[in-house]
């Protein structure tokens, strides 16, 4: 139980979009039945990423087990990322998400420039050029049909089902979703947590097996038809976002 409160306090938090950072709930402290303080919240994210440490060791001590798990759970694949810190929890939920924008997005064109740029919240409110590092998706979805059938579903289909497309230049909309599981939800979990005077974000990827055995990704657009692809999950989608944060730091095991 110890260990559950914990993990609530450090990764997780309430709610239906909780993965996604909202409802995140910072544990304060935790005290034993004689009133002994058995953990304290951390100061600065070097003594977050050192409890984080010593919570991680003790799974492992008590048989964390290795490759995938069947469900969502620590292994020794997991990797856990904090972000740089920042004055207010929003601020901090916002710059992930601008990440996650820079790193997924094909961008939307631009009628002057002709270029992709991405419309990013933050307080520069500039229009960046997007990085298109999933161009070969766009191109896969863009040309599926039940007569040109990929041999896989797009990667970025790792971050989650329902994985949607719009391309807007010839109002196409294409739905990726599990053929038999219309949802699956991200092994990314994003967790703002609360320091003595700033926030930082908690990423842990918790790789699983991503759908039931057997089960494929369908792609659906009206008027195209329905494709059906192997559910392949391209395992360094994410660790490659994790690679990409500005001033992380790892909780290296």
């Amino acid at each position: 139980m110890i260990r559950a409160v914990i993990a609530l306090g450090v990764f997780g938090g309430c709610g239906s979009r909780s993965r996604r950072g909202f409802g995140s709930l910072t544990l304060v402290s935790l005290k034993d039945e004689t009133d002994k303080i058995i953990w304290r919240c951390p100061e600065s994210r070097e003594q977050l990423q050192a409890e984080i440490l010593d919570f991680l060791n003790d799974l492992r001590a008590k048989g964390m087990v290795g490759g995938y798990p069947s469900y969502t759970a620590f292994s020794a694949a997991s990797r856990v990322v904090i972000t740089r810190p920042g004055n207010d929890p929003l601020s901090v939920l916002n710059e992930i998400g601008s990440e996650m924008i820079r790193h997924r997005s094909y961008g939307q064109k631009d009628k002057n420039s002709g270029e992709h740029l991405l419309s990013l919240k933050d307080a520069s409110h500039k229009r960046e050029k997007a990085k298109q590092l999933f161009a070969d998706d766009h191109d896969l979805v863009l040309s599926a049909s039940p007569t040109n059938i990929p041999g896989r579903p797009p990667r970025r289909v790792a971050f989650g089902l329902p994985h949607n497309y719009y391309f807007g230049s010839i109002k196409k909309k294409v739905d990726v979703t599990g053929a038999r599981c219309e949802r699956r939800g991200s092994p990314l979990l994003i967790h703002i947590h609360a320091l003595d005077k700033q926030y930082v974000g908690v990423l842990t990827y918790l790789p699983a097996q991503f759908l039931p055995e057997g089960e494929q990704i369908v792609m659906k657009s009206r008027g195209v038809g329905t494709v059906l692809v192997p559910a392949d999950f391209d395992v360094q989608v994410i660790p490659n976002f994790l690679d990409s944060l500005p001033d992380r730091l790892e909780v290296t095991l």
